[in-house]
């Protein structure tokens, strides 16, 4: 069992990691993102984006997900009413395909949308611009459809989906 503080001392020596070590240490970090050859999960990550993992990490937790790891959960696929949306990559070096796809086969109403990402990170991959598009769609039509599946499933309140995003499906100011 997890010792009370061990995911805030895990996280807290993550950002002492990244603020001594800049981006060797960014790197080092994330290299089970990936199980793509070489250094091809860095190929589309500006220092812009480095910068933007670095305030990513450094304003994580965990919480109680220490904890749910290390035990098995029961499989309440089946009784997801909810439309979802799984996006992956083949090369994601943490959550191997297959788990995607039996995500997506488990789930009632789902779809898989698959990535060429070279890792976990798809808004760096090539084809972010189309998937951006199908996160958008999704989101547009979903809402409706999951409020129709959710009544009287407890559990469940009123969502609002709001935002507004450019052309790539990147958060852009309202």
């Amino acid at each position: 069992m997890c010792r009370p503080g061990a995911e805030a001392l895990t996280w807290s020596g993550i950002r002492l990691f990244l603020r001594i070590g800049g981006r060797r240490a960014l790197r080092q970090l994330l290299r089970g993102v990936s199980n793509a050859p070489g250094t091809a999960a860095w190929a589309g990550v500006s220092a812009a984006d480095e910068a933007m993992l670095v305030d990513l990490f450094g304003s994580m937790r965990s919480g109680r997900g220490f904890v749910h790891e290390l035990r098995p959960v029961p499989d309440l696929c089946a009784a997801v009413r909810q439309p979802a949306l799984v996006v992956a990559s083949r090369t994601d070096g943490g959550v191997p395909f297959t788990h995607a796809q039996a995500l997506a086969a488990a789930l009632p109403a789902a779809q898989l949308v698959e990535s060429r990402a070279a890792g976990q990170f798809v808004w760096h991959s090539p084809d972010w611009p189309g998937i951006a598009e199908r996160i958008i769609a999704f989101i547009r039509v979903a809402p409706d459809e999951a409020a129709s599946a959710a009544r009287g499933v407890s559990g469940f309140g009123d969502v609002t989906i709001a935002g507004t995003y450019d052309e790539a499906g990147r958060s852009a100011p309202a």
